[in-house]
């Protein structure tokens, strides 16, 4: 596809080493002088540093802007929201309205994210939170297996990007050194016993400080920020080519490899009890199998999975 005349502006702005002239830009792109003025002049309005001087433009600076054309051919299916109340909500719009699978809601920041059990996700500026409508062809009892694939995926990205050794926790979080840094939550909506879409709802801690206990950012680890457009491009780059083989791929396997809950003594929190035990597995319809304290086991499909520490774990028996 195509690129749209302001994403071509920002490749010729960002492959030239000197200011690129607007004659030079006219030929290039092939429109008038004063259409490459009125799109450098509206990238300006926007937050990119580009400096106008006798021998032409020049950006200046490498800015954090998450725009649909920073994401090249995909600028199409990309829509972004300085702020808006939740991407969940706004792709559940969409996805009614009939948009494309792999359309990507993105937010600069949400005053009402959504997380797991009803609760708010903080989304303060600097994070990257963003929500993907899927159309994969799939039975509704293999939907689960988007939400798995795509927390491994999301954990491959942040320790291949960021350098961070990424671990991911059953059901839907991503952790470094223990931290939360990511949660993610899906919706489902079925035609007949077939998927009609999944909207995928991803928070990650980039450049933000999360005030909640035990949480982090990406950032704060690592000492230095991050550019959410390069972890969004790569985890998207990473994902979207698995969905249509998530009936047949090895979902689980790459799940289990990078998982922080297997092994560990756990607590899992309903409504209804909590129960105590060791994490053994997680089945394949994602269920995770805990080894209770006598000895039985319990295929956990919903609720709170709590790491115990050994102090905790004592307590616990």
């Amino acid at each position: 596809m195509e690129l749209t005349p302001k994403a071509r502006i920002l490749e010729q702005l960002r492959l030239a080493r000197t200011a690129v002239s607007g004659e030079v830009l006219s030929h290039q792109l092939s429109m008038s002088r004063v259409a490459v003025w009125k799109h450098v002049n509206a990238l300006r309005e926007r937050g990119y540093p580009i400096a106008a001087t006798c021998a032409g433009y020049a950006l200046t600076g490498e800015v954090d802007l998450l725009y649909p054309w920073e994401f090249g051919a995909r600028e199409p299916l990309v829509r972004y929201f300085p702020e808006i109340p939740s991407t969940m909500d706004e792709a559940r719009k969409l996805a009614f309205a009939g948009c494309p699978g792999n359309t990507v809601v993105v937010a600069g920041r949400q005053t009402r994210g959504k997380g797991r059990l009803d609760r708010e996700w903080e989304s303060g500026e600097g994070g990257l939170f963003f929500t993907l409508v899927l159309r994969p062809d799939l039975p509704v009892l293999s939907a689960f297996r988007a939400m798995f694939a795509a927390s491994a995926s999301m954990a491959r990205v942040v320790e291949e990007v960021c350098g961070l050794p990424a671990r991911v926790k059953w059901p839907n979080d991503i952790l470094v050194h223990g931290k939360k840094v990511c949660g993610m939550l899906s919706e489902l909506h079925c035609s007949g016993n077939r998927v009609g879409h999944v909207n995928l709802g991803v928070g990650l801690n980039v450049n933000n400080e999360p005030r909640v206990e035990n949480a982090a950012s990406l950032a704060g680890l690592a000492g230095r920020p991050f550019l959410r457009k390069r972890i969004l491009s790569a985890f998207l780059d990473d994902f979207l080519p698995r969905v249509p083989h998530l009936e047949t791929e090895d979902v689980m396997g790459p799940w289990r490899e990078r998982s922080d809950t297997l092994g560990r003594a756990v607590k899992i929190a309903s409504r209804n009890e909590d129960l105590f035990g060791v994490a053994r597995d997680v089945d394949e319809q994602g269920a995770l199998v805990v080894e209770r304290q006598d000895g039985t086991m319990a295929a956990i499909t919903c609720g709170d999975c709590i790491h115990l520490r050994p102090a905790e774990q004592e307590k616990s028996t």
